[in-house]
C-alpha cells in the first residue's frame, strides 16, 4: 500500500472535520499506550477547523493548533468519513462546541479510565463524568452519524480506532499522513 503524505496546513474547509491519529515516536507515554493496545498509535483528536484540532489530553478538552503535533517526535494519521453530508458535518461540529461549553471539571481528562480501566483492561472502570481522547472522538465524532450506529466501536483506544477503520474502508477513508523526516 503506497502511503500519500500530506501538509495538515493544506487542508480545505470542505475536508473538515477530520480524524488525526498520533504517533509520539520518543515520549514514554506514547510508547506505553501503544505497547499496551498493541497498536501504532497512542492519541485521538478531531480537526474541526482549518489548522485547529480539538483535543482531549492530560490538560482537559481544549482546541489546539495542528502546528503543535507537527514536530519531528510525532507521525499523524488522518482519517475521513467517505460521503461526509453537510447535516454530519455539523452535527460533529455542533458536538464539538457543546463539549468546549462544558465547565472546566467536566472537560477535563479521565485518569481513572486510562490509567486504571485500560491499563487493567476493565474498560468500564473510569470517570462517568470525563472522558480520554479516543472516546471523545467517538462521542463527538462517530456517535453523531446515524449511519454508523450498526459499528462497534465500544470503548476505543486510539489503536482500536485505526484497527476499526481499516474494517470499513467503504465508510472510512485514510486521506494521509504527516510526518517530519
Amino acid at each position: 500500500m503506497q502511503r500519500k503524505f500530506v501538509d495538515p496546513t493544506d487542508f480545505k474547509d470542505d475536508d473538515l472535520p477530520i480524524i488525526v491519529l498520533c504517533d509520539d515516536r520518543r515520549g514514554f507515554v506514547g510508547w506505553a499506550i501503544r505497547n499496551h493496545t498493541s497498536g501504532n498509535y497512542n492519541h485521538a483528536m478531531i480537526m474541526h477547523k482549518l489548522g485547529e484540532v480539538v483535543s482531549q489530553d492530560f490538560v482537559g478538552f481544549r482546541e489546539k493548533p495542528i502546528a503543535a503535533y507537527m514536530n519531528s517526535s510525532q507521525f499523524l494519521k488522518f482519517w475521513v468519513l467517505k460521503d461526509m453530508s453537510n447535516y454530519e458535518q455539523i452535527s460533529v461540529l455542533a458536538a464539538i462546541q457543546r463539549r468546549l461549553a462544558l465547565p472546566w471539571w467536566r472537560r477535563s481528562y479521565d485518569f481513572v479510565g486510562t490509567f486504571l480501566g485500560q491499563f487493567l483492561r476493565l474498560r468500564f472502570l473510569q470517570s462517568p463524568w470525563q472522558e480520554y481522547c479516543s472516546e471523545q472522538v467517538k462521542h463527538d465524532y462517530l456517535d453523531q452519524i446515524e449511519r454508523l450506529k450498526n459499528i462497534q466501536f465500544g470503548r476505543p483506544s486510539p489503536a482500536d480506532l485505526d484497527r476499526i477503520f481499516k474494517q470499513y474502508p467503504d465508510v472510512f477513508e485514510a486521506v494521509g499522513y504527516w510526518w517530519h523526516d
